[in-house]
């Protein structure tokens, strides 16, 4: 890694306070994300979801905040089998995340909105 010392410790710090949110803070953020861009013309969007999620509560309110601000939304839901540095509960299981997945596909299987 050639980052500078200063940009791995940023990295870090961020890594630790992603690990920290919870859901409502995914609504929140996804809320006046989704806002901002749908002010500017923005309608549809890919959520690139990479915290983990396996009960999928995260996945649940970003689909809500999506849904209340009326933007159409792919959500990619990220994951890691393998230990994250400076994360180390991040890591999740592969198959239960599998599984996380496949429910929200077939919780939103009907909504044109949502994907």
């Amino acid at each position: 890694d050639d980052a500078p010392a200063d940009d791995a410790a940023q990295e870090a710090e961020w890594l630790k306070l992603l690990a920290r949110l919870d859901a409502s803070h995914a609504y929140a953020g996804a809320l006046l994300s989704f806002s901002t861009m749908l002010r500017y013309g923005v309608t549809s969007v890919c959520d690139s979801l990479f915290l983990p999620d396996p009960d999928n509560a995260l996945a649940l309110r970003t689909i809500d905040a999506a849904r209340d601000v009326g933007i159409r939304l792919a959500l990619a839901k990220g994951m890691a089998d393998r230990p994250v540095p400076g994360l180390p509960p991040f890591r999740q299981n592969a198959l239960q995340q599998l599984q996380a997945t496949q429910a929200l596909l077939e919780q939103f299987k009907d909504d044109a909105r949502i994907r």
